[in-house]
């Protein structure tokens, strides 16, 4: 191969892994559940996450978590508070529910502005106000940044956070986890939480923000970008 197919074919592998590397969003990468209870993890968000309107099935045997990423890449355009911040604690720590926050002193927190996010929606509604209830865990391959669960600060950050085009609950009411007694939220790692999310009065929600994944093509570009330099200076020496 000339120096000229050469030094195209570099420019390529460049462009290649630019690409790659723009459209990296962060993955749950193993779920677990207890019993017959099922985590579902959406392809594409859903219209309307209101009451009543993405539920499980009729059997009430089998309730059912869905989980959808909202934003990936996302640079924050202003401060974001979260309910739990798992860099304010050591873990593994386990947050429990009762109805009033924070659960504990020194786990709200912010995430600062300016800083590139991915986040996940999970959603648990029983259809005609069943009881629900789901036992599992989640692991991404990024590290977590924050969980909100407060329905009043899931309400805020609807529009900063959600999908646009997802229908999300406007009113504060008791539609977040850790608001009923029995709910918990554990952080074994900062990749991996379990839970209890239960439907008693009204659905389960919360919502998880994330790093943005580190690019995997990111070293090709670099490579790419050494040797295209150094051919081009061949290239012109020729």
């Amino acid at each position: 191969m000339g120096i000229k197919h050469t030094y195209k074919a570099l420019c390529l592998t460049c462009t290649v892994a630019f690409l790659a590397a723009s459209t990296a969003p962060a993955a749950i990468i193993s779920t677990s559940v207890t019993g017959d209870d099922q985590i579902n993890i959406l392809s594409s968000a859903p219209g309307d996450v209101t009451e009543e309107h993405l539920t499980g099935n009729a059997n009430a045997s089998v309730d059912i978590l869905r989980i959808f990423q909202e934003q990936s890449g996302l640079a924050l355009s202003q401060p974001i508070d979260v309910d739990i911040d798992p860099s304010t604690f050591s873990l593994p720590r386990t947050f429990t529910g009762g109805g009033s926050w924070p659960p504990s002193p020194g786990v709200d927190g912010t995430v600062a502005s300016g800083t590139r996010v991915d986040v996940f929606f999970f959603h648990l509604d029983e259809p005609s106000n069943e009881l629900g209830r789901v036992i599992g865990s989640v692991t991404f391959d990024v590290d977590i940044l924050g969980v909100i669960t407060d329905s009043d600060t899931l309400v805020t950050t609807h529009s900063l956070l959600g999908y646009p085009g997802t229908t999300y609950p406007l009113a504060a009411g008791n539609h977040g986890t850790l608001e009923d007694t029995d709910d918990y939220i554990t952080f074994t790692s900062l990749r991996t939480l379990e839970f209890k999310v239960s439907q008693l009065a009204a659905m389960d929600q919360f919502r998880v923000l994330t790093v943005v994944p580190a690019p995997p093509a990111v070293w090709l570009l670099g490579s790419g970008l050494i040797g295209l330099v150094g051919f081009r200076r061949k290239f012109k020496r020729a």
